[in-house]
């Protein structure tokens, strides 16, 4: 049931996609590869039927602040790295990162949110668990609380490093030539 569900969230399928996907994905023959048989039915029902459809989402600013569960993968990956190469190899990466981790739907997607804003394409499955223990040490639990964490973020100024790059002369007291001279002369 998490499987399905999980698949249901990911890619955005409406109840009678799934009906379709489910049926295509059990044979009679082969009844305990059902499961495995789900992701890859799901993954190219997505592709036949989202392959280029883009989404859109209103950003309009409202009083109310957006609710982070209310946003589906495919939301955030349009909007944080519309130049992914590979969408639906991201997809199953979050697919199995929300099949191995029991955190709300809001704290999922701050933590996809974050990882695209760091890099361009959707980092490793250890690298998302890592960024969401990170989260959940910082007592982040819940859906406002990640929206507000990662707002702000979004706030910080980078640090930007500067390096003079004027030469700076030494000090050389008077004496060191002398002394240098010294040892020069005592080789």
């Amino acid at each position: 049931q998490s499987q399905i569900a999980s698949i249901a969230y990911v890619y955005g399928f409406q109840l009678t996609d799934m009906i379709d996907i489910l049926s295509d994905a059990y044979d009679e023959n082969h009844a305990n590869l059902f499961y495995e048989r789900i992701g890859l039915s799901a993954s190219k029902f997505y592709e036949q039927t989202n392959g280029k459809e883009t989404i859109e989402i209103d950003l309009k600013q409202t009083d109310e602040r957006p609710n982070l569960s209310h946003f589906t993968p495919q939301e955030i990956i349009h909007t944080y790295a519309p130049k992914m190469t590979n969408s639906s190899f991201a997809l199953q990466t979050i697919r199995q990162f929300v099949e191995r981790n029991a955190v709300e739907i809001g704290v999922i997607n701050a933590v996809i949110i974050i990882c695209l804003r760091i890099k361009n394409e959707l980092p490793s499955l250890n690298y998302l668990e890592k960024v969401l223990q990170t989260l959940l040490q910082k007592g982040i639990t819940t859906e406002s609380l990640a929206y507000d964490y990662i707002m702000k973020e979004q706030e910080k100024p980078k640090m930007k490093s500067s390096y003079n790059k004027q030469k700076t002369e030494r000090f050389v007291p008077e004496w060191m030539s002398e002394f240098e001279a010294l040892l020069e002369g005592n080789d």
